[in-house]
């Protein structure tokens, strides 16, 4: 069983660590982050740098510890006029199709070319 909850923007970016709802955002037992590739890498990239010391706070782990959690990335608009031209030229399509053509398989051989520790 899964259940998931969509914060909005607002619990991530206007709320401190200390906010109720902020806080219950932080305390799941895993996570999914939706990435946009028409949207700024840096951005992007320190906001899951800052979730991460959020969670490590909030988890009480020194720095340097892990914190082993579910962690799924998502990314959406693959299908973008923007993206695939910027992806144009690379193997990245490719890439993904050579991994499991059908979309279907989660044998081991598919999770060890596509999950790595994030958190």
């Amino acid at each position: 069983l899964v259940n998931l909850f969509d914060y909005s923007g607002e619990v991530t970016t206007d709320m401190d660590i200390d906010h109720p709802h902020r806080k219950r955002a932080l305390e799941g037992d895993g996570f999914v982050f939706l990435l946009d590739p028409t949207e700024s890498f840096e951005s992007q990239s320190n906001a899951v740098a800052e979730f991460r010391e959020e969670l490590r706070l909030i988890k009480k782990r020194n720095v340097g510890q892990t914190v082993r959690l579910p962690a799924a990335i998502c990314i959406s608009k693959l299908d973008h006029k923007k993206v695939v031209e910027k992806l144009r030229g690379t193997s990245f399509y490719e890439d993904l199709e050579k991994i499991d053509p059908t979309g279907e398989s989660l044998d081991l051989s598919v999770l060890e070319k596509t999950v790595r520790p994030i958190i």
